[in-house]
């Protein structure tokens, strides 16, 4: 049966309007996070230029809410290839793959074990550390000691299904402090969540896949908002 030209417009603008709905959604939640965010930074110009990051500290607590799709899976290869140890499940052999309820139950076992947790909670961590020693501590080399303290309240990277079906955007919920190291002094602090962009829909998805990793979109976001922080 032939549909009807109002019928077809009708659909057509029902899509239109859910993929748009969608979007706005996304950008809502974004603003959202961003909206009630505290940036503090009184150093002068002068006292920025005399600073030196001698110590970066990053705490990842079990409080900190992490959905990593990506470190998930490296942590699942691992134990089946026998080189991690989760206490009390047996390592199979068989090819793991979600075509099975087995291998899904197995999945679900591995991930919320005490190990897979602090795994998270450790890799998360290492990337926060290297991407500040790297690109934020080099560029502070003067003569007052600081140490700059990083506590991750939520890592959350969308998966693609979610992205599909609801939206979502990478990020990361933290809260940033620098202090003066001789005195214990907070100089600055700011809890400014990193939210990157991800592409939303089928189609958003499938172009996605040719952009670096979400991961690294939201490592890249909080770098720069830490620099511009900092810098006053």
């Amino acid at each position: 049966m032939l549909m009807s030209p109002l019928v077809f417009i009708g659909a057509v603008m029902g899509r239109a309007l859910a993929h748009v709905s969608g979007r706005f959604a996304v950008l809502a939640a974004a603003f959202l996070l961003t909206a009630c965010a505290t940036v503090q930074n009184s150093l002068s110009t002068k006292e920025i230029e005399a600073i030196r990051i001698a110590e970066v500290d990053v705490k990842v607590t079990p409080a900190t809410k992490i959905w990593w799709g990506n470190a998930e899976r490296d942590f699942v290869a691992k134990v089946k290839s026998g080189e991690t140890i989760v206490a009390d499940l047996p390592v199979k052999k068989a090819a793991y793959g979600p075509e099975t309820d087995d291998s899904t139950e197995e999945y679900n076992r591995i991930i919320s074990s005490p190990e897979a947790k602090q795994y998270l909670r450790d890799r998360l961590r290492g990337l926060i550390e290297q991407r500040l020693q790297s690109s934020i501590v080099p560029q502070y080399q003067g003569t007052r000691d600081v140490r700059l303290e990083v506590q991750v309240v939520s890592f959350k990277i969308p998966s693609a299904v979610q992205r599909i079906a609801f939206g979502g955007m990478p990020n990361m919920g933290s809260v940033s402090v620098l202090r003066d190291m001789a005195t214990g002094q907070e100089l600055a602090k700011s809890d400014m969540p990193a939210v990157s962009y991800a592409g939303q829909g089928i189609t958003g998805v499938l172009v996605d896949q040719m952009f670096s990793d979400l991961e690294d979109r939201v490592m890249n976001k909080y770098i720069n908002q830490v620099r511009l922080w900092l810098n006053g």
